[in-house]
């Protein structure tokens, strides 16, 4: 009986069942994609650490190494279950070309590096430990991707005593270094060939890296590391750290199809209720029947609702068996710099369950709507047949203006203002179809510009310095800089390590950046940057995780500083401080400058110049800067942006499509009335048009400004794990302002189109049965 019932209302009503099972698919799919994705790349990410054996704690070092003291430490603690010093060899990435390419481009530190046998594995596509042959070399699929390298081409390494030629044998996966979030990347090489190039220049580093036997007290080794006063020219790193930075981009890809998916969900509700209540009202006749032969209200309900439910199911697993061709798409880059996804099945069967969990939402929305059928008058609908009996409203002809289509309008005008209420949802959803349209675009607009340096932590410039620790010519490049008429400005900033002991006894290790940072300042959430001796400002989630706020007093190395401002950051962590002292740390980690051209001085020939005179130093514009470290980012906001305006086209579409039918059947009389006084079926259909043209344009105008003015809080919402609660999103005006609203027009139009298709003879019909 069931199956008869979906069946028949299938027939008799076939576009708009399609639309309800297309726009239920949709909103399915996508709340089924990203719980896959999330899953999925979460598990990705903890599979490759697995597989590569990745390091509970790291610390980076620069200079001589007393190997000796190491190895005791080492093999005297405890805590320690493997241990291992990796050296690496740096060269300047000017020094590193493939083809006409520099590796350069990629704004890394370059180290080659030979595999290690214990554990921090850098694996193969496949998943499998890498064993390079002599006179071949594997890069980082980082470069792949930017520079679009091949198997087989040449590396070559120009060093101070000669040159090396080394063939590409394939691209690594780096547990620690893969994202462009890292600013090193390693390069493995044969031990022969690490021989061959130590004879050729390059420096050392060493990875002083740890394997625990439980991760979760590396805090209480990082404190007993730094109390046996060992090796620690460089960062510090930990597990939890390369589980984070390797997430960024899956999980943000996550959220923001999540905010979608959130957005459909409920105007699918709104979708349902258009049906229903169209339903309703070309069977209200049939209703009031029914009712006045004695079936019960409830009966009522449950005949015209049970026949969703088989709707609403096969809907949801519609979208749930398309949703691997989304995730797919947005899994591209987990896999290919993670290597093999296996997520299982676990992923697959959430994905179920939060499809299933639309389709519930949908059958609650159903029974809440079909509670109007208890309002139905049998006397009313069996005499009218429909719920709009005695407020026919007819065109008042006195002051329209002439002309067909200023017409329209002006009927169309009159009717939105006559019956605000019903127009309601679908301004609504107009609207957040715009949102679902404008604010992925704009996230992507955002971390494509330079002025996203600001989230990175650091003040808007032109061009951005790194210095390596140990690098002592930053005098000298000061010098030149203040001397130079193309430079407008320019400062100099220190990061190094301390340590901070908080109330519960536990050691933190701080990096704090000091310098005047007043000259390039970033916006604050709280307070204002460090201006005294005794000033420290905080990263948001190293606030939160500290519980300290502006005012509150702490110590590093003991030496009290006060809080005086909370700013956003996503580097490192998202743990960052900031001071205007001088660094105290013997712990230094390297250095920045930040410089601002003069007004007709080319950014690119300063970069030029000082990159040509200071070789040791890693010069780039912040635009380059910004673009390499948000490449994969912005790359997967791209194929985000792409489905959610596709999503938000067809939403604003099917929702027309079930809307349009609505007013035609509630409107049956009027419109028999219009064509028995010589209106053509062209000037109907054109009344309709004008009314979604009407409706449509200040939804768009709404839905924009809510997007540009609400779409940070919204970004804030979903970034706020990764450091950055507040986003103040940036608008390309051609996508959000003419592109996107065209394209939301075009679709609504097309669909109003073909759903508004009135026949003469029907409308006639009907309208004469109002006037009996």
């Amino acid at each position: 009986m069931l199956w008869r019932l979906t069946w028949r209302s299938l027939k008799r009503d076939a576009l708009s069942s399609l639309m309800l099972v297309l726009f239920v698919a949709l909103a399915a799919m996508l709340a089924s994609a990203a719980t896959i994705v999330l899953l999925t790349g979460g598990t990705a990410v903890r599979s490759l650490m697995d597989r590569a054996l990745t390091p509970d704690f790291l610390q980076m070092h620069s200079g001589q190494l007393d190997l000796p003291r190491f190895e005791a430490f080492a093999s005297t603690n405890p805590q320690v279950e493997r241990f291992e010093a990796v050296n690496m060899l740096n060269f300047d990435g000017t020094s590193l070309r493939v083809g006409g390419a520099s590796l350069a481009t990629g704004l890394q530190d370059n180290a080659f590096v030979v595999q290690s046998d214990s554990f921090d594995h850098l694996l193969a596509p496949d998943g499998q430990v890498i064993r390079p042959s002599v006179s071949t070399v594997w890069l980082p699929v980082y470069y792949m991707e930017l520079l679009g390298l091949e198997v087989g081409q040449t590396l070559e390494v120009h060093g101070e005593a000669g040159n090396l030629d080394l063939e590409i044998a394939g691209f690594l996966q780096d547990s620690q270094m893969n994202s462009s979030f890292a600013s090193s990347k390693r390069l493995l090489v044969h031990p022969d060939d690490f021989e061959r190039l130590a004879h050729l220049g390059g420096e050392y580093e060493y990875l002083l890296q740890f394997r625990l036997n439980d991760a979760a007290k590396v805090g209480e080794f990082e404190a007993a590391y730094r109390a046996a006063g060992l090796e620690a020219n460089g960062p510090t790193l930990t597990r939890s750290l390369f589980v984070l930075v390797n997430s960024l981009d899956p999980v943000l890809s996550g959220a923001v199809v999540v905010m979608v998916a959130l957005l459909l969900t409920a105007m699918a509700v709104l979708c349902v209720r258009f049906v229903l209540l169209t339903g309703m009202e070309r069977n209200y006749r049939e209703i009031g029947v029914l009712a006045a032969l004695g079936v019960r209200t409830e009966q009522l309900r449950r005949l015209y609702g049970v026949r969703f439910l088989p709707l609403a199911l096969a809907s949801a697993l519609v979208g749930w068996l398309v949703s691997p061709l989304l995730s797919r798409v947005l899994l591209r880059d987990v896999q290919l710099y993670m290597g093999p996804v296996q997520g299982g099945v676990m992923p697959w069967l959430f994905g179920l369950v939060a499809a299933l969990a639309i389709a519930l939402l949908l059958m609650l929305a159903v029974r809440r709507v079909l509670r109007r059928i208890g309002a139905v008058s049998p006397v009313r609908a069996i005499r009218s047949g429909t719920s709009a009996a005695g407020h026919v409203r007819q065109p008042a002809w006195p002051g329209l203006p002439s002309g067909r289509w200023r017409l329209r309008l002006a009927l169309g005008i009159r009717d939105l203002l006559a019956r605000r209420s019903i127009y309601v949802v679908p301004f609504v959803v107009f609207c957040l179809a715009a949102i679902i349209m404008v604010v992925p675009q704009n996230l992507h607009t955002t971390v494509s510009r330079p002025e996203f340096i600001t989230y990175l932590g650091a003040g808007l410039s032109d061009v951005r310095v790194e210095v390596p620790a140990g690098e002592d010519s930053i005098g000298q490049l000061k010098a030149a800089l203040a001397a130079d008429a193309a430079v407008a400005r320019h400062a100099d900033f220190i990061t190094a390590a301390y340590d901070f002991v908080d109330s519960d006894g536990r050691v933190h290790n701080l990096k704090v950046e000091s310098g005047d940072h007043q000259a390039f300042p970033v916006a604050y959430l709280a307070g204002g940057a460090p201006v005294g001796t005794d000033d420290l400002a905080l990263s948001t989630l190293l606030a939160a995780e500290l519980g300290l706020e502006t005012g509150s007093a702490l110590e590093l190395d003991g030496r009290r500083f006060t809080v005086s401002g909370i700013y956003q950051d996503v580097t490192n962590g998202g743990r960052t401080a900031k001071m205007a002292a001088a660094p105290f740390s013997r712990r230094v980690l390297w250095g920045t400058v930040l410089i601002d051209a003069a007004h007709d001085a080319a950014v690119g020939d300063l970069v030029a110049k000082y990159s040509g005179d200071w070789p040791g130093l890693q010069f780039s514009s912040v635009a380059d800067y910004v673009d390499t470290i948000m490449g994969g980012t912005r790359t997967a906001l791209k194929a985000v942006t792409f489905t959610t305006t596709l999503a938000g086209l067809v939403v604003a579409a099917l929702i027309t499509g079930l809307f349009m039918p609505l007013l035609l059947a509630r409107d049956s009389a009027a419109i028999g009335l219009q064509f028995a006084l010589g209106f053509r079926r062209s000037d109907i259909t054109g009344q309709y048009l004008a009314r979604a043209v009407l409706l449509l344009v200040p939804a768009i105008a709404v839905g924009s400004l809510l997007a540009n003015f609400l779409g940070g809080s919204i970004a804030g919402v979903l970034l706020g794990p990764l450091g950055l609660s507040q986003v103040r999103l940036a608008v390309d005006p051609l996508l959000a302002w003419l592109l996107a609203p065209a394209a939301l027009l075009a679709a609504v139009l097309l669909a109003s189109a073909v759903s508004v298709r009135p026949r003469p003879a029907m409308f006639l019909n009907q309208a004469l049965k109002e006037g009996q």
